[in-house]
């Protein structure tokens, strides 16, 4: 058995030297010894690094679960025993090989010859050369699987690491596209005082920043305490706005739009279907049928000047679309919304009153001449042309073109007196027909009427 067995063994130390598998080198082992020696049980603990405990390998005869491990102090046979191994009553039939590099313990081989009594001395000279030549291949291999672990262990950090970084730069790349979102969005809100245009231009940006497939701008009535719609839309684009109904906001309770409103706080609605059903109501179209519900929306208060003038909403098909995320984006953004249809509210009543005015000053029976800084006039209205013979001419022409010898020339001698070169800022001249007994006043007034 002898000159076979260390043939065989050659070729397994050919085997183990050409693999870096511990595995496998275990498993060529454990062949061998079942070819050569045939024992009736063998177990190849192998220490594990650190952890006091031998990992049971190899095994032969005996059939040990994976997870199974016996701490350094316990007997082998012992620990077999209570495994379910068969032991014999000889003690003379088994032992213990200690796998092992000089001072370095590697773990241990337990053994019980085919024999039954006790073991040959060729057997266990053989067995321990085997595992001589066994435990500095083992070793190398362990060493190789620790460092292959490390290298592992690294690796997984790296690429975790990188994930961190492709994470933040995902983070870095989407805040830069919010902020020149945001940064478009105020141009565009401020290039317009048009209200449909504002809702289409805050929809547009909107659906940009957050998940919107239904988006809503109203305005607040603090006297009668109604939300009136002024842009709707959807993922098909603006909605008419007359489809919905002003909405009470003196509601009880108070959640949802009515508690943004009197709050001024945004509000989150994770559960928009079960919201609405609790209400018994929501944004409904004129009709009486209800619009596409969505899973989820955020109400966020409009404030301007410390006041609540709207809200802006966003719905979205997905449950829990909305967190503090979403909240922090869109709050700025709803003021600056809010901001730009108060700015558009006031230039449209500006522009009111100013052809209300304009009316008022076209039916006047007396002229009146309107001069800019630099005394060339900017306004006359009809009667004044009507008196001076011109009107349309008389846009752009020099103060002086409407001096008192012209004026006089027309309407009757007038007597000049002291005057300087040009009148002062937005000087009025309220021209009639005067009386020749009448004089020109030393310095023309702001506004001034000759009677």
């Amino acid at each position: 058995m002898a000159d076979e067995g260390l043939e065989r063994l050659f070729q397994l130390a050919v085997t183990l030297g050409g693999s870096l598998d511990l595995e496998r080198g275990v498993a060529a082992f454990m062949d061998w010894l079942v070819q050569v020696v045939r024992p009736a049980l063998a177990v190849l603990f192998l220490a594990e690094k650190g952890q006091g405990v031998f990992l049971p390998a190899g095994c032969h005869g005996l059939e040990i679960p994976a997870d199974r491990r016996m701490p350094l102090e316990a007997d082998p046979w012992r620990w077999l025993a209570e495994q379910g191994a068969s032991l014999p009553q000889e003690e003379a039939g088994r032992y213990l090989v200690p796998v092992s590099v000089g001072q370095e313990s590697l773990g241990i081989l337990a053994l019980i010859s085919p024999a039954g009594g006790e073991a040959p001395a060729a057997e266990r000279w053989l067995v321990e050369t085997a595992v001589g030549c066994l435990a500095p291949i083992l070793r190398n291999l362990l060493r190789y699987r620790e460092l292959e672990e490390k290298v592992e262990q690294r690796t997984a950090a790296l690429e975790q690491e990188v994930a961190r970084h492709y994470r933040l730069l995902e983070q870095v790349r989407r805040q830069m596209e919010e902020v020149d979102t945001l940064y478009r969005l105020g141009r565009a809100l401020a290039s317009t005082l048009d209200l449909p245009s504002l809702g289409r231009i805050a929809y547009e940006h909107v659906s940009r920043l957050v998940d919107c497939s239904g988006f809503g701008i109203s305005l607040y009535d603090p006297g009668a305490r109604l939300l009136r719609a002024v842009f709707m839309a959807d993922e098909g684009g603006p909605l008419d706005v007359s489809l919905f109904p002003p909405l009470p906001m003196d509601v009880s309770p108070v959640r949802g739009r009515a508690r943004a409103v009197a709050t001024g706080e945004p509000e989150i609605v994770a559960d928009l279907p079960t919201a609405l059903e609790q209400d018994g109501k929501g944004m409904v179209f004129a009709s009486g049928e209800p619009i596409k519900v969505n899973r989820s929306a955020l109400y966020v208060p409009m404030i301007v000047q410390g006041e609540v003038t709207g809200l802006l909403e966003v719905q979205s098909y997905r449950p829990e679309a909305y967190g503090p995320a979403e909240v922090a984006l869109l709050r700025p953004v709803a003021n600056q919304i809010g901001l730009a249809l108060e700015n558009a509210r006031l230039f449209q009543e500006t522009r009111r009153l100013m052809e209300f005015n304009e009316n008022i000053v076209r039916s006047l029976a007396d002229g009146v001449l309107l001069f800019d800084s630099e005394g060339r006039c900017l306004y006359a209205n009809p009667a004044a042309g009507h008196m001076l013979g011109y009107a349309e001419e008389a846009i752009g022409r020099p103060w002086e073109a409407f001096s008192p010898e012209q004026v006089s020339g027309r309407f009757g001698p007038m007597r000049p007196a002291g005057r300087k070169e040009r009148p002062p800022r937005n000087w009025r001249f309220a021209a009639r027909t005067v009386a020749p007994s009448r004089s020109w006043p030393a310095e023309p007034p702001t506004s001034r009427k000759a009677a």
